[in-house]
């Protein structure tokens, strides 16, 4: 964001290791995700539903599975041996 976090002291390791260790980014967080949660169902068309917003859901989903598979499992590996000289 555009503040750091000074006179917000961890004082144990959970607190050093949160996704969101500031308080502001973790009510930022909760405002955009309440307003995504009840302003867009609202709001959206059914335009927007089909072919916006479900698509890139599944889209994300397909991304994070893909991620976690290759980056953090290290089942498939593209970046080694002949593979990469393929395209040069």
């Amino acid at each position: 964001m555009l503040y750091r976090e000074n006179g917000q002291l961890k004082t144990t390791y959970r607190a050093d290791q949160q996704i969101f260790p500031i308080l502001q980014d973790r009510w930022v967080m909760a405002m955009l995700l309440l307003g995504a949660a009840v302003l867009v169902p609202w709001t959206a068309s059914e335009y927007l539903f089909r072919a916006i917003l479900i698509p890139f859901l599944i889209l994300s989903l397909a991304a994070l599975g893909l991620n976690i598979l290759v980056g953090y499992c290290g089942q498939i590996s593209l970046g080694t041996g002949a593979f990469m000289a393929v395209g040069a």
